[in-house]
């Protein structure tokens, strides 16, 4: 199964934290493996708080493209890696464009590093994309990563209007499960967001629980916010344990406690209450 989104943040010392807006993958090797021998189509990974589709890419052998939704993100993100690369494609937080083949069409991103603690492959994560990328995607034929005036990478995606299809379907799926509602998530202009574009900005070492960290404890905590029209948070309950007591409540302390958020606008253009669902995954670095 997977892991939960958004980037991979880590604390570079004997303690590492994950902080997802929507949700990412645990990207082992075998699974890369096993994506590159399927080849020609879309593999579906479906899990509790995580719709995930990928399929090898050229020009390079077990190349993986995944688009990976979580229950809370407006889009899903996209990463692209190979476990034979001796870099990521990225060193560091960028702007990023993706270019969508044959139309044209540009949606801009913020590029990551694709490898940290937890992936063994190297290449690059995509978020943050315009609200237009999977409408752009569904009717493209391949798609270049450009960022700091260069190309990255540039992929064939073939099948694509039937791969958006089946994600839109398992999120929509995902998102009642979650206690959203999709028909309300639709009506939005925009959905919450955190200020500063991650929760965990607002996160240190210091707030790993003693106890859980004695207990060498570690995993992820999904959890459902309601965010008011002051972007404050109302209220926050475990979506999702992360299998520790210590560690969700944590998860809902640290957020209810420092968390701020733009609220989502709503049909008529004013600030409404909304949900958002979100992750954060504590585990410790390997001694």
């Amino acid at each position: 199964m997977i892991s939960s989104s958004f980037r991979d943040v880590a604390i570079r010392t004997r303690l590492f934290l994950r902080a997802l807006l929507g949700l990412a993958i645990v990207w082992p090797v075998p699974a890369l493996a096993q994506e590159s021998r399927a080849g020609a189509s879309w593999v579906a990974d479906f899990g509790d708080t995580m719709c995930s589709l990928s399929r090898s890419v050229g020009p390079e052998a077990a190349t993986v493209f995944r688009l990976e939704w979580g229950a809370g993100a407006e889009v899903p993100g996209l990463l692209i890696g190979n476990p034979t690369w001796k870099q990521d494609l990225v060193q560091s937080e960028q702007p990023a464009v993706l270019i969508l083949q044959p139309s044209g069409t540009r949606v801009a991103a913020r590029a990551f590093p694709l490898s940290s603690p937890i992936r063994r492959a190297r290449g690059v994560s995509l978020y943050q994309l315009d609200s237009g990328f999977l409408e752009a995607l569904s009717s493209a034929t391949g798609l270049i990563v450009e960022a700091g005036g260069r190309r990255l990478i540039e992929v064939a995606l073939p099948q694509t209007a039937a791969a958006v299809k089946t994600l839109r379907s398992c999120n929509s799926s995902l998102m009642q499960a979650m206690g959203l509602d999709p028909a309300f998530m639709a009506m939005l202009r925009s959905r919450p967001k955190p200020v500063g574009g991650s929760v965990a900005r607002w996160v240190s070492n210091g707030d790993y629980p003693s106890d859980a960290l004695r207990r060498d404890a570690s995993g992820t905590a999904t959890v459902r916010l309601t965010i008011g029209i002051d972007g404050r948070v109302q209220d926050c309950t475990i979506a999702a344990s992360s299998g520790d007591a210590s560690l969700d409540r944590a998860t809902c302390a640290i957020i209810q406690r420092r968390g701020r958020f733009e609220p989502a606008i709503g049909a008529d253009g004013n600030p409404v209450a909304a949900p958002l669902v979100t992750s954060l995954r504590w585990f410790t670095a390997p001694r």
